[in-house]
């Protein structure tokens, strides 16, 4: 679980970490003949090869175009210097809390609730011309798969950590069994309700200044007060990230790791000097809100409207199971129930004549208790 093929392969000249691979075309190269080319043995001290795990360093910076920062959290778990370093969830009931320590299946990573995009990293330089986060996220998985239209690694970009947002989006509502009718719309733009729901919730901050790697980071629990600037500035950031989306809404309910105040930014965490982000904050300090705050959130039922051959053609999501009413208004204020649905993984569809006669028409869902 914690490696990928590439990880076991070393290219450009640095040595393989098994004993007989052969070099071609400045690749290290491995036959599956165990006479020839036996199984791949693992260097003593210290790893090599793809063996990058926090800190840690090698090939990648034998690249051109990519980010090779050893402590970029944007494709590792911090922290983490070994794959013994990981406190993966035993003997729990499943719950939504413990999303985030559930390993990913790419190099170094556990399902990713953090703000930062790799695919948009434009390296030290701010290069954006030169590709530099797809480039660092194609060579770190090791999937360098080209499209044979585009010449660019689609297959990789669909890999990247933020597409566990939509992962999460799913599991937390399968995960959490409380009626959604309880839970906090994620589009709910009271910044002030948002300060009520994170209150009680617990954040971790590091309390002391690290600067060597060898010292355990000090982070210490701290309750989430409603009247704290800290809550304030995590409300705030996350109406101005909704307020930055298409329409203005969260669609799914892991678009609000979009904000980064929630993980990478948090107001709880000292992030003053590169010490601290290399040695003195883990995974679990920067994932710990979200962690907390996603099972107490539902998504809204989102509509779309398209209209061809003489229908209208309406679509909302919701949840499995639950009863939804179509209505629809010729001013925003009359509502007429015209189909009652259920969603079917996630989604609800019908098509509606169109009226030449009806004017404008407008469609919503409600959900039926």
């Amino acid at each position: 679980m914690h490696y990928t093929a590439s990880d076991l392969g070393a290219q450009y000249g640095l040595s393989a970490i098994w004993n007989n691979g052969t070099f071609q075309n400045g690749v290290w190269s491995h036959s599956d003949n165990p006479t020839s080319e036996p199984l791949p043995v693992p260097p003593i001290s210290p790893v090599g090869g793809r063996y990058q795990p926090w800190g840690h360093w090698c090939q990648m910076t034998n690249l051109a175009g990519i980010d090779d920062n050893p402590y970029n959290v944007a494709y590792k778990d911090p922290l983490v210097w070994g794959s013994d370093y990981w406190n993966f969830p035993t003997g729990q009931a499943w719950n939504s809390g413990w999303i985030g320590e559930v390993h990913r299946g790419t190099p170094w990573q556990t399902i990713y609730l953090k703000s930062t995009n790799v695919l948009a990293d434009t390296g030290n330089a701010g290069d954006t011309s030169s590709n530099v986060g797809i480039n660092t996220w194609a060579n770190w998985t090791g999937n360098l798969q080209l499209d044979d239209n585009s010449g660019q690694y689609i297959d990789a970009a669909k890999s990247a950590p933020v597409t566990d947002w939509h992962l999460v989006s799913v599991l937390a509502a399968m995960l959490n069994t409380n009626d959604p009718r309880t839970l906090f719309s994620v589009n709910n733009p009271d910044p002030n309700a948002w300060t009520v729901e994170l209150d009680g919730l617990t954040a971790l901050t590091n309390t002391a200044l690290i600067v060597l790697p060898s010292t355990p980071p000090q982070l210490s629990p701290i309750v989430i007060s409603s009247n704290s600037v800290q809550a304030s500035l995590i409300a705030d950031a996350i109406q101005s990230t909704r307020a930055g989306l298409p329409g203005q809404v969260f669609h799914n309910l892991g678009d609000i790791l979009a904000a980064p105040q929630l993980t990478v930014r948090s107001p709880f965490l000292d992030l003053s000097a590169s010490a601290q982000e290399e040695y003195g904050n883990s995974d679990q300090a920067y994932e710990a809100i979200p962690s907390q705050l996603l099972p107490l959130l539902r998504a809204d039922s989102i509509g779309s409207v398209s209209s061809a051959s003489g229908e209208v053609h309406v679509e909302f999501n919701g949840y499995d199971g639950k009863a939804y009413a179509i209505q629809v208004s010729s001013d925003l204020v009359n509502w007429t129930n015209i189909n009652t649905n259920s969603p079917v993984n996630g989604v609800f569809q019908l098509n509606v004549p169109v009226l030449e006669t009806a004017g404008p028409q407008f469609f919503r869902s409600l959900w039926l208790p």
